[in-house]
């Protein structure tokens, strides 16, 4: 499969591949069973779902109360900036269930090269210097600048030491030291 779909509503883009959810651009934070059913509604727009059927596709083999769905509904329409009357999204069928009433369009874009394909970038240690000097501190300063010396530095960079402030470490869970 060289494709993958894109579901567009509003300002919003929903990706199912990558699991995100886009508002022009930027990603929410989804819970993943919000996601799951926000691709749901999505993918069944303009039909009425019913409590059962949402119930038991996105909880299969699960006994849960209908409380879970109306939380999980509840948070979807925050996600989509809408309140439980406002129905540009998400409508309560009253007795029945919900439906998604946005106007869907289905985008199809090429997959990119899997992250696997790509090659790591290749580490390159540092030159040996030209001449071998017997004096040891002589041949590490050829190699590595003097850390008293600052001009290897980007300017806007301060230098731990002349910091002001304390300084923490966590060393272990609920284990904090300061100097």
């Amino acid at each position: 499969m060289n494709q993958k779909e894109l579901y567009g509503f509003g300002p919003f883009t929903l990706d199912p591949v990558e699991r995100t959810l886009l508002q022009e651009g930027k990603p929410l934070a989804v819970t993943p069973k919000a996601f799951d059913l926000l691709l749901y509604l999505v993918r069944n727009h303009g039909r009425i779902l019913t409590k059962d059927e949402l119930i038991r596709n996105l909880w299969p083999e699960t006994f849960v109360e209908e409380v879970n769905l109306a939380v999980n509904i509840s948070t979807v329409r925050k996600l989509l900036g809408e309140g439980p009357r406002d129905g540009r999204y998400i409508v309560t069928v009253s007795g029945r269930g919900y439906r998604f009433v946005a106007a869907v369009q289905e985008i199809t874009v090429p997959l990119e090269r899997a992250s696997e394909e790509a090659q790591p970038p290749l580490l390159v240690p540092p030159e040996p210097p030209d001449t071998i000097s017997e004096d040891p501190a002589a041949a590490s300063a050829s190699i590595m600048p003097d850390i008293a010396d600052e001009s290897h530095l980007p300017t806007n960079v301060v230098h731990p030491a002349r910091r002001n402030e304390p300084r923490w470490i966590i060393s272990a869970p609920l284990s904090w030291f300061c100097w």
